[in-house]
């Protein structure tokens, strides 16, 4: 069952592994992805539950709710939101030209926290937006944008050793559909080669 906010606190809950029942407020939340939670309970230790982090627009809804540290952290949120709609590739009007008739991407990103992704031809870096942890639905959005900017021109995209660590996260099929996006280009770009 998922819950959502902080109603898990106040819910009951009976551990089918010990037989433990108590209140939401007795579990021990610990984390699994950078959204969701166990919920363990505290005898035995087994998962009784999972709980997902709030939404802005949930957290919005239950604003009176939030101490001061909750909202800062909603507010710092959001802004970064704002600030990765604004930047993210969205037209492949927004790529430069690349004369190459064999094009070769790297997905790489800026190493700092908060850092960019940047997507580079040799040393050039013809793009770059914010990053996100876990994000390898970005890459196959970014990959149909360039495909259809460079068209079969376009041989691979390549992450680095670092990023697609970064791109795969927590998710075990993650690696998988990057796979599945090169393999894509490829066949893409070696039908053109043959046709």
């Amino acid at each position: 069952m998922w819950l959502t906010f902080q109603d898990w606190r106040n819910a009951r809950f009976d551990c089918k592994k010990c037989g433990w029942s108590g209140s939401g407020n007795d579990l021990r939340p610990s984390a699994v992805s950078a959204y969701d939670y166990f919920l363990c309970c505290p005898g035995c230790k087994d998962v009784v539950d999972t709980v997902r982090t709030p939404t802005f627009k949930e957290a919005r809804e239950h604003w009176d709710e939030l101490d001061e540290a909750s909202r800062q952290q909603v507010l710092r949120g959001e802004q970064v939101q704002k600030e990765y709609q604004e930047r993210k590739l969205t037209d492949p009007q927004q790529l430069p030209a690349i004369p190459d008739e064999k094009i070769v991407l790297t997905w790489d990103m800026e190493y700092e926290e908060g850092g960019d992704v940047l997507i580079k031809h040799g040393d050039r870096i013809i793009w770059r937006e914010p990053s996100r942890y876990e994000n390898s639905d970005r890459f196959k959005e970014v990959a149909n944008l360039l495909l259809l900017k460079y068209g079969r021109r376009l041989a691979d995209l390549v992450p680095t050793d670092v990023t697609i660590l970064y791109l795969i996260g927590d998710h075990l099929s993650a690696d998988a559909r990057v796979k599945a996006v090169r393999r894509s280009i490829r066949e893409n770009h070696s039908s053109a080669s043959t046709g």
